[in-house]
């Protein structure tokens, strides 16, 4: 959990709302994505994955 802490001090530190695609910070939270022909997986950097299902 640590580095889910470390991330959301990330976005805290941010100036302003996050409105709209960054790209860099993008990149800080997202390890992988794996992609199957029945939908995707999203894994963060923190450990937490998102499975995306058709």
């Amino acid at each position: 959990m640590l580095r889910a802490r470390e991330l959301m001090e990330l976005v805290k530190a941010q100036d302003g709302e996050i409105t709209r695609y960054d790209d860099g910070l993008t990149r800080r939270f997202i390890e992988r994505i794996t992609v199957r022909d029945s939908g995707f997986t999203v894994m963060l950097r923190s450990g937490i994955e998102v499975e995306i299902e058709d």
